[in-house]
């Protein structure tokens, strides 16, 4: 499996009955220099793909999208590690970041 729309479904659905916690954002999800797909996170949750252009840019490697896929990603420790360097707008990078670790 891949970040493509169908991961993105499941994402989606994965993250539908999260407690919302407040956090707003979007990304754009990059692998190899080239986004693979956009995100959107609206009050926690995964919603769909990004409208406009993405509030960040978060590089991953093929490790951290085979750990991602497989529900198994600490995103946010990565970041905090400085193993993952987002660019682009904070709250956007930290909603992304919480609603992706929360895919257990």
């Amino acid at each position: 499996m891949a970040l493509d729309a169908a991961w993105l479904e499941g994402v989606i659905a994965a993250t539908r009955d999260r407690t919302p916690t407040g956090m707003h954002g979007s990304a754009a999800l990059i692998v190899n220099k080239e986004t693979v797909i956009t995100i959107e996170v609206n009050d926690g949750k995964v919603v769909g793909e990004a409208t406009g252009a993405p509030g960040c840019d978060i590089v991953l490697s093929a490790d951290q999208v085979s750990a991602l896929v497989a529900g198994s990603a600490d995103l946010s420790g990565a970041y905090m590690r400085g193993d993952l360097k987002p660019t682009g707008s904070t709250a956007s990078i930290l909603a992304t970041l919480n609603a992706l670790d929360s895919l257990e």
